[in-house]
């Protein structure tokens, strides 16, 4: 889903934040268009190394990542448009 809003001159649209999760050898597991999508991979991932809850303490998604040596990027796809004021 898509947002606009309208500030002065400016117009901001915002579209999904794009999250990119590489392992320790900096190889792309995953790509996802959100948080949600990325936990669930997290999970699996735990789940396949034996590490899951209760075995190990529970942690957010971005802890775990840096627990076992991967990491991620995140792309902040908003947009800034300028717009003359007759058209707003």
């Amino acid at each position: 889903m898509n947002h606009v809003g309208v500030q002065k001159n400016n117009v901001y649209q915002q579209l999904p934040m794009n999250y990119t999760i590489y392992d320790d050898k900096e190889i792309l597991r995953g790509q996802f268009k959100s948080i949600y999508d990325l936990e669930r991979y997290i999970d699996g991932v735990r789940i396949e190394r034996g590490e899951q809850f209760p075995n190990t303490p529970r942690s957010s998604p971005f802890d775990y990542v840096k627990s076992i040596g991967w990491y991620w990027e995140i792309a902040d796809n908003h947009t800034l448009d300028n717009v003359e004021a007759s058209e707003v």
